[in-house]
Formats: structure tokens, sequence, C-alpha cells
């Protein structure tokens, strides 16, 4: 970590390091935006925003500790996609949509690297030219002196889908651009598609949660051209144009995107998963109260949501959840609540459940008040909240709906309970919600 420090303020690696290196160092600590300003139809338009992302960012943007949804963005280094073509005879159409980009990012952004994309030979050099001048026009400060805007720095490239060397000679140009600019530390994917026709929609995707995809960004199944929409779905009951479980991207009503598991196996609407853990799991699980509220893991297997994407989910609707749990042997049972919400967090994302049927047994609405979880405030080992004298967070490894101090423990490392069916040696656990049945 020090040798990135000591390399510039943008983290740049060494430069004896490879290109690759430097831009990975480089984007872990700057917002991306991405831009497309074309012409194209929505779908080609998209198509290449896919595949620029696909191949040249790196495969795990996270940050350690999530910022919350409301911090704002603060550098950006912006990739504008284009064509020559447009570049020859939309370049004013194309300036509406840059001085748009302008005004999202607040005055000049950290960089700008401007990508022609699949330019021919004879038009490369022409197309670079052209795009340079529009991009210092709209983006360059007209004056100097105190209380100037910062100069940006601008570098062009080309892109060509599916040759390594146009992903290189794309990062070799961020790294060149961010050189000598600070980055911002931003756990944040934004990625902008701005067609130009002024009729189009624009289509956005801000993720805040990508410190739990540990993965290629290609691993979500709806940011793929075919299946970006204009509305995202608010919970996984809504997805039904791609049935295969899986990482997607869904947005409840007023909040931004982020993303979660879906289990869409059944023939039911599908289900949104909130908590996952094994026996052997990797993950501590003894985390403080705001790394609960935003999440952490990983989403591809053992995950927790967070405590404030599960609260604004499941104030959309009215939800039911199931807890399925696998005993030490693998036998796997479900415990059914017909409802399922949280209060919000001055409240303490109190639970409130339903009435019980499965084949697991009732672990979280007993009458034993030692050991209930049903209307229960969340507690972790930096905010008790439970009904105890002293912290159950703390003594039993984990964040949870403790009264004093459980019947059932989920979020644990190696001891996984369930009432009378599993106590301390379940083998696995999941929590999974989708629209009541009955409503």
């Amino acid at each position: 970590m020090e040798r990135q420090e000591q390399a510039g303020p943008a983290g740049a690696a060494e430069p004896g390091e490879s290109p690759d290196a430097q831009f990975q160092a480089v984007v872990q600590r700057t917002q991306v935006l991405l831009l497309a300003g074309e012409t194209w139809e929505a779908d080609r338009a998209r198509a290449a925003l896919s595949s620029f992302a696909h191949e040249v960012l790196p495969v795990a943007r996270r940050s350690a500790s999530p910022a919350p949804p409301s911090a704002p963005p603060a550098g950006q280094l912006v990739f504008f996609l284009c064509r020559a073509p447009s570049l020859r005879g939309r370049a004013e159409r194309l300036r509406e949509v840059l001085r748009g980009v302008r005004e999202q990012s607040r005055g000049a952004p950290a960089a700008l690297v401007g990508v022609i994309v699949q330019p021919r030979p004879e038009e490369e050099a022409e197309a670079r030219r052209r795009l340079e001048e529009l991009l210092l026009e709209v983006f360059q400060p007209p004056a100097s002196g105190p209380g100037a805007a910062p100069r940006v720095e601008v570098h062009t490239a080309v892109f060509r889908p599916g040759r390594p060397e146009g992903a290189l000679e794309v990062k070799k140009a961020a790294c060149e651009a961010l050189r000598e600019e600070p980055a911002a530390r931003c756990p944040r994917l934004l990625l902008l598609t701005g067609l130009l026709a002024l009729s189009a929609p624009v289509f956005t995707l801000e993720i805040h949660n990508l410190n739990i995809l540990k993965g290629p960004t290609r691993a979500i199944r709806n940011i793929h051209p075919k299946d970006l929409k204009a509305a995202w779905p608010k919970d996984c009951s809504e997805i039904t144009w791609n049935r295969v479980s899986g990482v997607f991207v869904i947005q409840p009503t007023g909040l931004h995107q982020f993303e979660v598991y879906c289990d869409l196996n059944s023939s039911s609407e599908g289900w949104t998963v909130l908590q996952r853990n094994r026996r052997d799991t990797q993950i501590t699980w003894a985390e403080s109260w705001s790394t609960y509220k935003y999440g952490f893991g990983n989403v591809h297997n053992e995950y927790w949501l967070g405590t404030e994407y599960i609260y604004q989910i499941a104030k959309q609707k009215v939800y039911q959840v199931r807890f399925v749990i696998h005993d030490s042997s693998g036998t796997m049972k479900y415990a059914d609540y017909n409802l399922f919400g949280l209060e919000d967090e001055s409240k303490g994302y109190r639970l409130r459940l339903g009435s019980y049927t499965g084949t697991a047994g009732d672990a979280m609405t007993s009458n034993n008040p030692s050991t209930v979880h049903d209307n229960m405030k969340f507690s972790t080992k930096d905010l008790d909240q439970d009904t105890y004298s002293g912290n159950c967070a703390s003594s039993h490894g984990g964040g949870w709906w403790y009264s004093a101090c459980y019947s059932a423990r989920l979020n644990v490392k190696g001891s996984i309970t369930w009432g009378s069916f599993c106590s301390g040696n379940c083998q696995a656990s999941a929590i999974l919600i989708k629209p009541a049945s009955y409503c």
C-alpha cells in the first residue's frame, strides 16, 4: 500500500509494472463514468458499453468499507465512447451529451479518455484529433488563476471489441490521464448510456454494493445488452425474462440499484436471497453495525445483503419469508412465515414476522421471552439492542435479532443453530423473501 501511495495521488503502480497493474490501481480508487455519446440504436450502444466494461474494466472494483447510499461522488474518470462518422457529421449533438455529463459530474471530472470504437484505419488519426478538440472545448476551463476549475487531462484511444491490444491502449490512456490527478475512493460503478436522440431514454446503473460481487461484472445476469431495461426490477419476483438463478441488479422504489442473488429455479415468483451461510464459511460474521447495514461477504455463496437494503426491499410490498436450514447430515427443511418486514434504522431494524408453517420447526416466534426473535431489534457487537443484561451479539458471534439470547442463530461462523432441528451443527442456512401470495 505504501508503494502505491508514493507512486502518485491516483494510486498508480510503479513505472516498471504492467499497464494492467497500473490501470487496476488507479481505477480501484476512482469513480468511473462510462458514456456512449452516439446515434447508435439503443441495443448497439448498450452492446458497445457492455463489451467495453467486460474487456477493459477490472473484474473487482469494490471497497472494503462500502459508502452509504447518500455519499456523493468526489472524482471521476470519464470514458467517452463514440464512432468516427459521428465526429464528422454529429459533432453538435455529441456536444450536447458532453455538456450534460459536465453538469452531472458537478464541474470538471478528474480525467477524460475519448474512445473511438472500431474506426477504419484511414479515419483513425482524424477521428482522434476531432475527438480531443471536442472534449477540450466542453471540459477545459476557459480561465486560469484563483477560483478556476482544475485542468482536465484529456487522452484518446481506439477500442476494437475482442482485440486485446484495443483494451490495452485504453488502459494506458487512462493511466496517463490520471497520473497527475487525485482520484477519490468510491465503491460505486456508474454506467451511463447517454443516447444522443433527445427523445431516447437514458439508462443508468449505479451499484452501491459491489463489495459483495467478488468477481467480474459480467456475472450480473441483467446488465448484458439483451437484458438491460429502462426500469430495473424492484425485487427478484419481477424477473420474468431470465429464469436462471444468479446475481441480478434490482432497484427498490426510491433507491439506487444494488445487486442480490435471485433464486429463480422454482415455478413460482423468484425469491430474493437476503442471507446465505455455511458451517465451513470463511466469513467471521462478527461485524460492526455499519458493516451489517450495507452488507458483506460474497453474493455467489455466503453473504449478508445488508439490513438497510433488506428494509428498503421489504417496505415496498407485503412479503413472506423462508428460512432454509440444512442439518448436520445435509437434510434440508424450511420455516415459512407469511409476513416479513423490518422497521427502519431509527427503530433498530426491528423484525416483524407472521404465522409459521414448514418442516424445520418454529425457532423465531416462540413464547419464551429469552429466545424469541420476532419483534426484536437487530444487535451487533458494537450496538447492543437485545433484552439481555450482556451483549448477545458480542458473546455469540454475529449480528442478529436477539432477545436474551437465541433459539435461532444463522449469522455465525461454524455453529449455525435452528431450534431443536440442529443446535450448533447445522450445515447451511439461507433467508429468502418474496411478495406474499395472499396479497
